[in-house]
This record gives structure tokens, C-alpha cells and sequence, in this order.
């Protein structure tokens, strides 16, 4: 706004409302009043993380799809945690989906640029679609995704669980994929 008696001012950043109070008792309900709205907007945000198994495929697919009882031989295993999908937050990266369609295998990275292996062999396709947005670093409230590599069943699996119990059966932890936010147990 710019009255006739003024001139403008530029603002080269932002600050907090509440630094624009004096009161001390109105900074502190203003500053947890803001901080709560923040938190609520991003967790307006986030989506469910589900997990599938095929059996006969020997594959774990990660969706947003919620199927509990499943769907074309995919078998559900429950919530994962929570993403971003619609809206990439600031601080998020994408986590990417890629597909084997001879060795039946889906993989989850962060790597957008990472090439899995053998595909220049014309194994591993992107996927036409990004599964969502995680964090690549731990923020305040998240856990990590596991990835985790199996050559004998040609599969990759992403668990919250850095020993899980498919472990003995021939898992290769390979790193944090990134980080999500968890379910909360009532």
C-alpha cells in the first residue's frame, strides 16, 4: 500500500507476525498460535503410504492407493507412515518409483538422477508417476524408510524397521531411502 504521503519500502525478507508485538504474554499465544497452524497446514497435506505384496511376483509395491483387501493378486500389508503427494513441500524431495518389468520388481529412491542397475539392459523404466515427496534428512516427528535389496528374490523392500524380520531371509540393507512421518497408535 502507498499513501500520497509516503514512499515505498521494499522487504527483502520475512519475519514472524509476532515480532511485531510488544506484549510479551500476546508474542507467546500469537507465536504458538502460528506454530500450531503451520504444523496443521502440513499435516492437511500429507497422505497415507501403503504396503503391497505379490506373492506369486515376489514383490513389494508402495502406493497412496488404499486397497485393504487388496487388488490383482497384490496383497495389502498395511499403512507405512505419512508423505506428501499433491504438494512438495519446502525442505522434501521426490521419492521416484522404478519398475522392473522383466524381473518383477519395484524400487523407491530419492536418486532422481540414480540409474538402477541393468538398465541400460532395458530392465528398470521410470515410472510414469512419482510416488510422493519425503524428506531426505530427519525433520523433527519423522522416521526413516529402510531400503533394503534381496537377489535371490530379485526384490526391494522399504520397511521402518532397520532389522526386520524378513531379514533372515537373504535382505541386504542398502540405506535410508529417506524420511516420512509415522502412524500414530491411539
Amino acid at each position: 500500500i502507498v499513501f500520497s504521503n509516503s514512499f515505498p519500502v521494499v522487504i527483502e525478507s520475512t519475519i514472524p507476525i509476532y515480532e511485531l508485538i510488544s506484549d510479551p504474554t500476546k508474542i507467546n499465544n500469537t507465536k504458538k498460535a502460528v506454530e500450531e497452524y503451520i504444523k496443521k497446514r502440513q499435516l492437511d497435506l500429507l497422505t497415507p503410504l501403503y504396503r503391497y505384496w505379490h506373492a506369486k511376483r515376489s514383490d513389494h509395491f508402495y502406493s497412496i492407493g488404499h486397497h485393504p483387501d487388496g487388488f490383482s493378486g497384490w496383497a495389502y500389508e498395511g499403512m507405512m507412515g505419512y508423505i506428501y503427494y499433491k504438494t512438495k513441500v519446502p525442505g522434501t524431495v521426490t521419492l521416484y518409483e522404478f519398475w522392473d518389468e522383466k524381473g518383477w520388481d519395484h524400487l523407491y529412491t530419492t536418486w532422481g538422477g540414480w540409474i538402477p542397475p541393468k538398465v541400460h539392459e532395458g530392465r528398470w523404466k521410470l515410472s510414469d508417476y512419482i510416488t510422493g515427496y519425503i524428506y531426505p534428512n530427519k525433520v523433527e516427528g519423522t522416521i526413516p524408510l529402510y531400503g533394503f535389496w534381496n537377489v535371490k528374490k530379485w526384490d526391494h523392500l522399504v520397511s521402518l524397521d532397520r532389522y526386520p524380520p524378513e531379514l533372515s531371509y537373504g535382505w541386504i540393507y542398502e540405506n535410508i531411502v529417506g524420511y516420512i512421518y509415522p502412524v500414530v497408535k491411539e
